[in-house]
């Protein structure tokens, strides 16, 4: 993995700053869905340009319909990987409501909590584990049935397990590097930092899984010539005066 290609091949693009602050217009509004979606899309599109070897993987801004697409086929994706925790959280609801307020009850659902709480963290750890396989299946099918064949998910992710949490410190790096140099300006700069640390882990997630490229072979040495057939001599002369009768 070129982990130090991750960080810079943003600033490698020509027109990284417009689709920097582009980028970053879209994640200060990922409060309205939409846009994070959209940005999911666009990760996608990175994944998706470096697996084809682009030397310039950023992708243009154009279609954002594709990109809303691809991002809400992720979305989905997600949601059903978390429906387990909503499976374990709605019967701790329940029985918040049915026992009230007596103290029994209230140790009774402290404990409950805190067991979610763990399970949660540990559901997150997987999904975080998941994810690169995600992202990489769906870019190179385009099928929503690809995010959820378990046995290939678990497969990949298992296969590179090394790569895999190299890939989750190496981001959550990334996010720390982002969240300093933002406060350290004034945290305005969080605006654009932020989501130069999703580039980033777009990046990183593209690697994971990817065959080194083998080096061109050398030319192959030019075939040597058979040297010139000499002229035979020219005929003496009692040979021509022979022939001439």
């Amino acid at each position: 993995m070129d982990i130090g290609k991750s960080f810079t091949y943003v600033f490698d693009d020509e027109e990284w700053v417009s689709k920097l602050l582009i980028a970053a217009v879209l994640s200060f509004l990922s409060f309205l869905i939409v846009p994070a979606i959209i940005i999911t899309g666009y990760m996608v599109g990175i994944v998706r340009n470096v697996r084809r070897g682009d030397p310039r993987p950023l992708p243009k801004w154009e279609n954002l319909g594709d990109m809303f697409r691809d991002g809400l086929m992720l979305l989905v994706a997600f949601l059903v990987y978390s429906l387990p925790l909503l499976v374990i959280l709605c019967p701790i609801i329940v029985i918040a409501i049915a026992t009230g307020d007596s103290q029994s009850a209230q140790d009774t659902l402290s404990v409950l909590s805190v067991c979610f709480t763990c399970l949660a963290v540990l559901w997150g750890i997987v999904l975080a584990l998941v994810s690169p396989a995600l992202y990489i299946r769906y870019a190179e099918t385009n099928e929503l049935s690809a995010l959820f064949r378990f046995g290939d998910i678990v497969s990949f992710t298992t296969s590179n397990i090394g790569p895999v949490i190299v890939v989750i410190v190496v981001g959550w790096v990334a996010s720390l590097i982002a969240s300093i140099v933002g406060l350290l300006l004034c945290g305005i700069g969080l605006v654009v930092t932020t989501p130069w640390a999703t580039l980033v882990m777009a990046h990183l997630y593209a690697q994971v899984g990817m065959k080194p490229q083998a080096p061109p072979a050398p030319p192959a040495p030019p075939t040597p010539s058979e040297p010139p057939t000499a002229a035979p001599p020219p005929p003496s002369a009692p040979d021509a005066m022979v022939s001439s009768i």
